[in-house]
């Protein structure tokens, strides 16, 4: 009798075993199932199929679904509607609108007799009738009654319920902890929820029990220091996470606490106080600046001044204007002129000056009589008062687009200036590097400048020795406006586009008598000019424009994606977005489809983002059934700012 069962048992496993290894293929629209080794075990004849599953695999003919075995045969008689695949010994089923389990033998588990049953989680589904949603358990006995006009899912052992307008928690034994007496209630989060009933807001803990009263009109999130802003009619507060008010609600306006303090408004006026509800900065300003590095501007009457962290006037609010603060230094406008303060008020470069720049490296441009020049940050002159715009400050003609610090001096240890009319470059001691002899110039990249004369560029050294002979032209570029209610419907618009400028991972984008192409850092055409349009490489891939259609060329100039689509972007995180009759899908580097032609619009490409649990998380922002998402690259979607999944 034992070797009987042994010898059963044996066979059943290596029939669940052969059933793991059997894998589903389609004749054109039939499926059937192979072995590892590639031989047809069961032929294409089921208009659809599952994965085997416990030895069974759920396959469909004739509008029906059933149950077959690894030899093709039917396990039991009946059919159903619609199937899942078995976990733990249980499959879903559907027979007409209503669904319940079966077990291996076909048996009924849960009665099918639920209008939705979803999935089993710690031994419990939210299951529907007709009477409403009520909790199963995975016996099939009914731990509530089916009352619940809403549930929804399990969350740290209980899950939101909502009963007629009302919401609750209940726990998982089918027990009404947090009876449905809210408006509205919240996630329930480290034993806290917050709730809103007649129009005003509290919290309660995961017992039901009222931690904070519902009489607030809004509550924020709690701090790291376990501390919440409140709103009682139109004055603000805080409460602590014992739903006491530390800080009374008197306040105007509030922000959060940054450091220990908080921007707070009471009777018009502004100021800083601490956790305790204490001003330690004197709420006496019309306005006060978010602190930076312990300090931050202030307006009083019409003029400005500078506070620190302890509420001491660092500078009396008597100028005309705080212009910045950088490097521990204040720039400061009185009468028409600018200067720079320390901390401690002390003048460190004088009120003279028709305008300054920002402390970058201890150093600033300073300007008079319509003429620059650099000044470190003790007040000594590094050049004299010669230039008519040094790096980009004041340039007096159209700026070339480029995605730094405006007023950032130095790349590489060199900045731009012009002197009588032309361009060359300086070191940060002031000593011209470069002489002034090109009619533009824009700033070091990789060792590499681009610099103009007679309309045309090349490409300087840090030494001014020309490395990249000039003989390139920018130009105007043609942009295509599609109608978006119509993909065949556009309008070509004209304008200035600066094609190139700066090397990027040792490639350049060039242009020459309107087409593009790219170099290296000697110069080398890697991609022949020739295209309508190029973007800078991603992950070893260009985006290049023939007409009107887009593709991707590689590093060794090869058009790896013929230029087919009618729009796209670069490559991020392996995978680039591409447009085809105002449709958008997501490709991969060899151009297949990854994310299907399901897409209204592509927003932005893959990019890491930080989810509000700390993750990071590759995403891309698209509209997808009429609705803005984030999406993964396997079209997950996550719920990101103010893109909740949808």
């Amino acid at each position: 009798m034992t070797r009987t069962i042994f010898l059963a048992l044996l066979a059943f496993i290596t029939l669940i075993a052969h059933a793991q290894d059997l894998t589903r293929y389609r004749v054109k629209d039939k499926y059937g199932y192979k072995d590892q080794e590639g031989n047809i075990v069961i032929k294409a004849r089921y208009e659809k199929a599952l994965d085997f599953s416990d030895g069974l695999a759920a396959v469909g003919q004739k509008g029906y679904m059933f149950f077959i075995n690894p030899d093709g045969k039917q396990t039991f008689k009946t059919k159903f509607d619609g199937a899942e695949r078995f976990v733990n010994g249980k499959a879903l089923v559907r027979i007409d609108k209503f669904y319940g389990y079966i077990n291996l033998q076909g048996e009924p588990v849960i009665p099918i007799a639920y209008l939705s049953i979803k999935g089993f989680e710690n031994g419990v589904s939210v299951a529907m009738k007709r009477s409403g949603w009520g909790l199963l358990g995975e016996d099939g006995n009914e731990l509530t009654a089916f009352e619940y006009s809403e549930l929804g899912n399990q969350s740290q052992g209980l899950i939101l319920a909502r009963k007629g307008m009302k919401e609750g928690y209940i726990n998982l034994k089918g027990q009404e902890v947090v009876p449905c007496v809210f408006d509205k209630i919240g996630p329930m989060l480290d034993g806290w929820a917050k709730v809103y009933a007649d129009g005003k807001f509290g919290f309660v803990g995961d017992d039901g029990e009222v931690i904070v009263p519902v009489i607030y009109d809004a509550i924020e999130r709690f701090d790291n220091k376990h501390m919440a802003v409140v709103r009682r009619d139109t004055l603000w507060g805080y409460i602590n996470r014992q739903g006491q008010e530390v800080v009374p609600a008197e306040y105007q306006a509030m922000d959060g606490f940054k450091g220990g303090l908080a921007k707070a408004k009471k009777h018009g006026k502004w100021g800083y106080i601490n956790r305790k509800g204490e001003a330690v900065v004197a709420v006496v300003y019309d306005k006060i600046a978010n602190l930076d590095q312990g300090h931050a501007g202030v307006q009083k009457n019409g003029k400005f001044g500078f506070v620190n962290r302890k509420g001491l006037e660092v500078l009396p609010a008597e100028f005309d204007e705080i212009r910045y603060f950088d490097e521990g230094l204040i720039g400061v406008r009185q009468n028409g002129k600018y200067g720079y303060f320390d901390t401690l008020g002390k003048i460190k470069i004088p009120l003279v000056y028709e305008s300054i720049g920002r402390m970058w490296d201890g150093l600033c441009f300073v300007e008079a009589n319509d003429r620059f020049g650099l000044m470190d940050k003790d007040g000594k002159a590094i050049t004299k008062l010669v230039y008519e715009s040094l790096s980009y400050a004041w340039v007096q003609q159209p700026e070339p687009y480029y995605d730094v610090e405006r007023e950032y001096h130095f790349f590489e240890d060199r900045a731009m200036f012009c002197r009588k009319g032309k361009y060359g470059y300086m070191d940060k001691t002031g000593k011209e590097v470069i002489s002034p002899v090109y009619d533009f110039a824009y700033h070091f990249s990789e060792g590499l400048a681009k610099v103009v004369k007679d309309g045309k560029y090349g490409f300087i050294d840090l030494k001014g020795n020309l490395v990249i002979p000039i003989k390139y032209a920018d130009y105007a570029l043609s942009i295509k406006r599609i109608d978006p209610t119509n993909p065949d419907k556009f309008e070509v618009e004209q304008a200035y586009y600066d094609a190139t400028g700066f090397f990027m991972g040792g490639y350049a984008v060039v242009a020459k008598g309107e087409k593009m192409g790219l170099i290296d850092n000697a110069g080398n055409e890697i991609i022949p000019i020739g295209y309508d349009y190029m973007e800078s490489p991603s992950e070893g891939l260009v985006l290049v424009r023939k007409g009107w259609q887009y593709g991707f060329c590689n590093l060794e100039g090869k058009e790896t994606i013929p230029p087919v689509y009618d729009g796209a972007m670069s490559f991020s995180h392996g995978l680039a977005a591409v447009n085809r009759r105002n449709v958008w899908a997501f490709v991969d580097a060899n151009n297949k489809v990854v994310i299907n032609w399901e897409l209204e619009h592509v927003l932005s490409p893959m990019e890491i983002h930080t989810t509000d649990g700390g993750q990071e998380v590759v995403a891309a922002l698209v509209i997808y059934q009429g609705k803005a998402n984030y999406i993964t690259p396997s079209f997950l979607c996550v719920s990101l700012y103010n893109y909740p999944c949808r």
